[in-house]
């Protein structure tokens, strides 16, 4: 690879990781690195931009060793021929340097670089993500936690009710009698247990789903038949009493 050894650059204390760097528009399209480069050249030239991203405007495997140009170009897939004429053409048009260890250099990386303003501004918002999801993580194991026990209170059986598809724990059956009676909690259980059965649908809670819907279809049904009962005995009386 025919290189000039360029004076060199400090080094960084450490290397600095980046997920992205700043692509802007105009510069590509009209800037100068279209008249300076080839289609394959410029391609190769992002290709860098993108590994010196890995480390501060740094190409190399480590702090005091260079990439062999057979393992930089086994890297990006790319023929050592079209490395090496892009390695000279980036030399001579300033946008990299070669340090004394054989190292390279992107010249001018700030311009391919977030600024402070902007990392600053990136890395508030990513600890502000980060803090986001431990609270969900939190939040979601505490929830896990409390179902957990919740499964482990399970009634295995109802009195006098054969079921299959219903999970309602000791204490939810308990609130259920209180408020609604024995005989009204077994018609309830049995009405979600059919439909559950025949529909295939699950819900988050059983006990909430026959606080929901199936108690207030139950007590209405009821009171439909005591009404139908009283209008029933109503019309026999009339007819008894004009016959």
């Amino acid at each position: 690879m025919s290189i000039e050894v360029l004076p060199g650059f400090d080094m960084p204390d450490e290397r600095i990781n980046k997920a992205w760097i700043p692509f802007w528009v105009d510069k590509w399209i009209f800037g100068s690195t279209r008249l300076e480069l080839k289609p394959d050249e410029r391609s190769v030239w992002l290709d860098l931009l993108a590994l010196a991203s890995k480390n501060d405007g740094f190409i190399r495997a480590n702090e005091e060793t260079s990439y062999p140009k057979e393992q930089l170009a086994g890297l990006l897939v790319i023929s050592i021929e079209l490395l090496e004429r892009t390695i000279n053409k980036c030399l001579q048009n300033d946008k990299i340097a070669i340090l004394k260890n054989g190292t390279m250099k992107i010249t001018n990386w700030e311009k391919y670089s977030l600024s402070k303003r902007h990392r600053r501004r990136f890395e508030q918002k990513k600890e502000k993500n980060q803090k986001k999801e431990n609270n969900n993580k939190i939040k979601y194991n505490k929830r896990k936690e409390k179902n957990g026990s919740k499964k482990t209170d399970i009634m295995s059986s109802f009195a006098d009710i054969n079921v299959e598809f219903i999970e309602i724990t000791n204490v939810e059956y308990d609130k259920l009698i209180k408020k609604y009676g024995e005989n009204n909690v077994k018609k309830m259980i049995e009405k979600l247990d059919n439909y559950k059965g025949a529909t295939g649908k699950k819900y988050k809670s059983d006990y909430r789903a026959i606080l929901n819907w199936v108690a207030e279809e139950i007590l209405r049904n009821q009171k439909q038949s005591k009404f139908d009962a009283a209008k029933e005995a109503l019309k026999k009386e009339k007819e008894a009493q004009s016959g």
